[in-house]
């Protein structure tokens, strides 16, 4: 995991973090094992996720359910380069792979903030976690994201 680590872009990926085991961040270690894992897909940015509200999100890769559902607990945007994915505690993973990303919208980051994702017709909101403190990296995040859909 080390080496995956060692190729972000951005300082807010650590082994940790992916792997779970910083306080708060849900494992995302499945992204990069098989049969999840792709040939050269790196991790840039993470960004906290809180549970202050509910969060509407769709076609889960990990488990049975597909289409909308709420999700509670802690969450994780994992931002590699080939797609977005939300990682949760269950675990529940979606992917956003970045054709099928529109847009996305930056509100408030410097309190919190959110981050809205328009995938395929829908909205993807997401509640950045004030634990995380660090605006830099979701504006980073978000520049890096939309330099991958245009």
């Amino acid at each position: 995991m080390q080496d995956i680590v060692n190729q972000a872009q951005g300082n807010s990926v650590t082994v940790d973090r992916i792997n779970g085991d910083e306080k708060y961040y849900p494992d995302a270690s499945l992204l990069f094992e098989e049969p999840y894992h792709r040939d050269g897909e790196i991790p840039h940015y993470t960004i906290l996720l809180t549970t202050s509200f509910p969060r509407e999100i769709g076609d889960p890769v990990v488990g049975k359910e597909t289409g909308f559902k709420t999700e509670s607990g802690r969450g994780q945007l994992v931002v590699t380069n080939q797609a977005v994915h939300f990682v949760g505690n269950n675990p529940t993973i979606v992917e956003m792979p970045y054709g099928n990303i529109n847009a996305i919208e930056a509100r408030t980051i410097d309190d919190c903030g959110t981050l809205s994702f328009y995938v395929d017709g829908r909205e993807e909101k997401f509640i950045c976690a004030n634990s995380a403190g660090d605006p830099d990296n979701v504006l980073e995040a978000t520049g890096y994201i939309r330099e991958q859909i245009q």
